[in-house]
């Protein structure tokens, strides 16, 4: 399959599903930069995941 074509598939999606590949996407990003971060690094990352998941973060607070 090419890019073109994962392109067009990832588009047919409807908007749910575009958000979970989406979501997916950016998980394999931060997981392949954290293998190679240094502590700076994981830093941006990891405010990136908080902002992301603010209302997780304040549940999983109380």
């Amino acid at each position: 399959m090419t890019v073109a074509q994962v392109l067009h598939e990832i588009r047919a999606l409807d908007p749910k599903d575009r958000a979970e590949v989406l979501d997916s996407l950016l998980k394999m990003e931060e997981e392949e930069s954290l293998q190679q971060a240094g502590d700076e690094d994981f830093d941006k990352v990891s405010d990136r995941v908080l902002e992301r998941h603010q209302d997780l973060m304040r549940k999983l607070a109380q």
